[in-house]
């Protein structure tokens, strides 16, 4: 799992923050179900702190917001973040 803090060039005009990648054979077979690469696209996420919803929306506000937090967030009060 990649955690970007950019969009690449040719993915700049989906709206999608999360990116999957299989590996495939020449017969365009994927290669091993079980390995995946996933690009999460942290500037693509642009949900705020009141729409989060669920654990990920919150890690993943956490993770896009990180640098400019001085306090742990309303959202983020349970036990999970207290490290954060």
């Amino acid at each position: 799992m990649g955690i970007l803090d950019f969009v690449f060039d040719d993915h700049k005009d989906e709206e999608q923050f999360c990116h999957m990648v299989e590996l495939k054979n020449q017969r365009n077979e994927v290669l091993n179900d079980k390995l995946k690469y996933i690009y999460l696209k942290l500037p693509k996420f642009t949900k705020t702190e009141e729409e989060l919803t669920t654990d990920i929306d919150r890690w993943l506000y956490v993770f896009r917001h990180l640098a400019e937090l001085d306090r742990r967030p309303v959202a983020q009060q349970n036990r999970i973040f207290e490290k954060v």
